[in-house]
């Protein structure tokens, strides 16, 4: 990392001379850098907790770092006017919070002062540090086993998140690119904030049962016992696929009418004429995509193997050339512009859930009897995860009512108070929705009380 900053300052101060403003890169550059070794440091603590299924750390050192880094960026910005070094400076205090968080929850839990009465993995501070294991070699063979396979799947998830940049550098014009710019970023927070948490404990979560799963397999009169952790492990991915859906749903049926509203109170006419209003309300039908995806996704890395892993790999650069052909499509031949490009993720999306399902039902029904149709299997799985026909329907009487709203009080794309008079219709029928959901939590709670079993493979 200090190799890479150094060579790329030096050889910017070359060529940035003549310009005060991009005089600044250089130094920014340097500060990311800068951050990245912080943030390193924190990885092994990051990856110990993950691992012990300490969520409510990783939210809390998380929440605090991404704070930190908006409250600096917006004093370094908007108070000192400090321009593109707030960013750097914001980055540093990111890494910085971060470790800070983490060697702080540690120390405490180590040292007795938490209130958490479990044993811990640690006994000192120290063990963070690098060395040798008691008693074991300096490589973890079976995790070696798993470099290959997870060093491409890291290269190919980079070629797909930096994939709609490539794409907007070849077929877009700059407005283009910057109304996907303001819609991704806006847009995203959704899933970095409540999607990613989950990701992460849903992976760890099943990564457990799965080695449940093999331990109980090797002893040929645990059967039962196998029999009832998977099916365990089905409930609790169908209740985390319905929660994702109804999550899908309120964006669908509310964000694709109140995108626009919501420019309106952000940015003014003037942004929402410029078509930002249109392209946020396609990005919140892409949204239910990211989060089932990314559950599905989780689960097929916890409970597959490395070969399993490999063909996941090789089938994403397939997607991923599916994906570009249907941006070029849609942006290009049908001339879509942003549009085409945000429906061209939802292409590529698709697709990865249709695989992750088809994995999914057949891992989950090897009990079963039944022949396996595919992707015929994969759309079954997905249908079973749905929430109520009821529930369906009040989503869409309320999708009705909002896509009314905007065309009677929008219609001449009037700001003032209107806007805020949707956002009141919008928060009533929430409430309603909100209602409707709870029921949503009551089969957990009554599966936590009445199901150790679950419980007490993740304890192992």
């Amino acid at each position: 990392m200090l190799v890479l900053g150094y060579s790329t300052v030096s050889g910017s101060n070359k060529t940035v001379e003549t310009d005060d403003f991009l005089a600044e890169y250089p130094t920014v550059l340097a500060m990311y850098c800068g951050a990245a070794m912080v943030e390193a440091l924190a990885e092994p603590m990051f990856v110990l907790a993950h691992a012990s299924v300490l969520v409510g750390w990783q939210v809390a050192a998380q929440s605090a770092a991404f704070l930190v880094r908006a409250a600096v960026q917006y004093i370094g910005v908007v108070m000192f006017e400090f321009g593109l070094i707030s960013y750097g400076i914001a980055e540093l205090a990111y890494a910085t919070t971060l470790l800070v968080m983490f060697a702080g929850f540690f120390w405490r839990r180590i040292h007795g002062f938490s209130t958490e009465k479990e044993s811990f993995a640690l006994t000192g501070m120290s063990q963070l540090l690098p060395g040798r294991v008691e008693e074991g070699d300096w490589c973890h063979k079976e995790l070696m086993t798993l470099l290959i396979p997870l060093s491409v799947q890291s290269g190919v998830k980079y070629l797909l998140a930096e994939g709609d940049k490539w794409v907007l550098t070849g077929f877009a014009s700059l407005q283009h690119m910057g109304v996907y710019g303001l819609v991704s970023n806006l847009g995203s927070l959704m899933p970095r904030i409540v999607f990613l948490p989950i990701e992460e404990a849903t992976k760890t979560i099943f990564s457990k049962l799965a080695l449940a799963q093999k331990e109980n397999s090797a002893d040929q009169k645990d059967d039962e016992n196998k029999k009832r952790s998977l099916t365990d492990a089905k409930m609790l991915l169908m209740i985390l696929l319905k929660l994702m859906n109804m999550i899908g749903l309120v964006f669908v049926c509310f964000g694709t009418s109140y995108a626009y509203t919501l420019v309106l109170l952000l940015y003014g006419a003037e942004k929402a004429r410029q078509g930002v209003g249109a392209a946020l309300a396609v990005y919140c039908v892409y949204i239910p995509f990211l989060g089932v995806n990314g559950v599905c996704e989780a689960v097929v890395h916890a409970i597959g193997d490395d070969h399993q892993l490999m063909r996941l790999n090789k089938l994403l650069g397939v997607f991923f050339v599916i994906y570009a052909v249907s941006a070029l499509v849609f942006m290009q031949l049908l001339n879509w512009g942003t549009l085409g490009l945000i429906m061209a993720n939802c292409v590529n999306m698709g697709c990865r859930i249709l695989y992750c399902l088809t994995f999914l039902a057949s891992y989950f029904g090897q009990e079963s009897t039944k022949i396996s149709k595919g992707f015929i299997d994969g759309l079954e799985f997905w249908r079973q995860s749905l929430p109520d026909r009821l529930v369906v329907v009040a989503f869409l009487a309320s999708l009705a009512v909002t896509a009314t709203s905007k065309h009677m009080l929008l219609g001449a794309e009037s700001a003032g108070p209107t806007p805020w008079i949707r956002s009141g219709i919008c928060y009533a029928l929430n409430l309603q929705r909100y209602e409707d959901k709870m029921p949503l939590l009551s089969p957990w709670t009554r599966y936590e009380a009445y199901e150790p079993s679950f419980t007490n493979d993740l304890n192992k």
